[in-house]
């Protein structure tokens, strides 16, 4: 079986009695939750089982309400540290990282929007704008250097998006 990794978009949004993690307004990425329920910005791999899953959460906090949310782009560069990063360039992926076709872990990467089920649906500080219909695509391009996700998602009808909220 292949490692799985799979990359969750949460957005901000508030649900009736949820409280505001206090983050400023920006981008977020954590392993295993959003960062207002504990996910980690940093995380190990001893890279020796091909087993299992890993979740990295892709978040935001508004600095404004949004009346009519309606779709989400993104785009993530994944540059190492050293050895494979000097001076602000990226000189190579480990191959835990090497998701194209013909790397290490080709195909083990994947996007999911579908928050029902825990530890989502257990969320207090996080919700999601992805609840009802909306379709989402991803395109995963790397090298031996670098490596891009981009996603994009969409509702079938706007949403209000509240600030200050993940």
């Amino acid at each position: 079986m292949v490692r799985a990794f799979a990359l969750v978009f949460l957005v901000a949004g508030l649900l009736a009695g949820r409280d505001a993690i206090g983050a400023p307004p920006g981008s977020y990425l954590a392993w295993d939750s959003c960062v207002g329920e504990g996910g980690t910005r940093t995380r190990d791999f001893a890279c020796n089982g091909t087993t299992g899953s890993d979740v990295l959460v892709a978040s935001f906090v508004l600095s404004q309400p949004m009346e009519q949310f309606i779709a989400l782009s993104a785009e993530i560069e994944i540059c190492t540290t050293a050895p494979y990063y000097s001076d602000r360039v990226c000189t190579g992926l480990p191959d835990w990282w090497r998701l194209e076709p013909g790397g290490c872990r080709a195909g083990s990467v994947a996007l999911s929007t579908d928050l029902s089920g825990p530890p989502w649906s257990d969320a207090v500080r996080c919700a999601s704008p992805w609840i009802g219909a909306h379709t989402d695509d991803m395109r995963y391009v790397g090298n031996s250097r670098v490596a891009f996700v981009q996603a994009i998602g969409s509702r079938s009808e706007p949403t209000a998006l509240v600030a200050g909220t993940e």
